[in-house]
């Protein structure tokens, strides 16, 4: 539920409404999942993946589903991004595997702590590859985007994008006087700017463009990650729209279209190379 309280979103829009209405309307009751990474072996010679040890070729790559509403603890049925990062850290540590791959079907969710697991996908140790199912959106993309590559399940059904960051704000002013009812917040002297935007209040001049300020902040160091890994992203494509996966391999948001199999037959091949360079 703490998760419902955060200023700045980076999620589509409609899944946070629908997800927001869910919990005021009928009182959804929101648990965490409990498993999510796994290890699977693949083998260079005939593909072949599986749970059994595999001679020769086969390697070990570290599955990790990134799915539902992304937060930083875990809320929503999700796993959060500290998680995450841990598990990337786990996969890191296991001489056994060779290689990540994320398997991601989630629309965005919270800023909070998304820069931070990003990073810890760009600077894995080991080679980092995204596989997409449905879609990855907003904050989730932001993750994927800093992967060495990024398959797509479908060039129809899987879709990426929706780069951007908003926050909302509601005015209850109207409702509250129909109603004959009046809230009052007091501050303390010295602080009159504290809880300038809040729902009882009508905004006060410049506070709309300061939390715009800081949203655009935000979107920008999206924007410059994304860049900073996929140069060949032109902006028009970082404006908040989303693209089919046809799409996304025309604007760069995305590299091939793929099985899990395959995505995971990448990463391995990547993660044997830079072995190889660094022996």
């Amino acid at each position: 539920m703490n998760a419902l309280c955060e200023r700045y979103w980076a999620m589509q829009p409609g899944a946070a409404a629908a997800l927001m209405l869910g919990v005021q309307a009928n009182g959804l009751k929101i648990e965490s999942r409990k498993a999510n990474m796994k290890t699977l072996r693949v083998a260079q010679d005939n593909e072949t993946v599986g749970g059994n040890a595999i001679q020769g070729r086969a390697g070990q790559v570290a599955v990790i589903s990134m799915m539902g509403a992304m937060t930083r603890y875990g809320d929503l049925c999700a796993f959060g991004t500290d998680e995450y990062i841990d598990q990337i850290n786990q996969a890191n540590a296991d001489d056994s595997v060779s290689a990540i791959v994320i398997r991601a079907d989630s629309p965005g969710g919270t800023v909070n702590g998304i820069e931070t697991l990003a990073l810890a996908v760009r600077n894995s140790a080991k080679p980092v590859v995204a596989w997409v199912a449905g879609g990855s959106f907003s904050a989730n993309y932001w993750v994927i985007s800093q992967c060495a590559e990024i398959f797509l399940e479908s060039k129809i059904s899987s879709e990426v994008g929706s780069i951007g960051v908003y926050s909302i704000q509601e005015d209850w002013t109207e409702a509250l006087q129909k109603q004959g009812r009046k809230v009052t917040i007091v501050r303390a002297e010295g602080c009159d700017e504290k809880v300038a935007l809040n729902p009882f209040e009508v905004a006060p001049e410049g506070a709309l463009e300061a939390e715009r300020a800081v949203a655009t902040s935000i979107f920008k160091l999206f924007k410059a990650q994304v860049k900073e890994v996929r140069p060949q992203v032109d902006d028009e494509a970082m404006k908040g729209r989303t693209y089919q996966g046809f799409e996304a391999l025309k604007n760069g948001l995305a590299d091939k279209i793929g099985t899990l199999r395959e995505a995971m037959k990448r990463a391995d091949q990547l993660g044997r190379q830079k072995r190889r360079q660094h022996s």
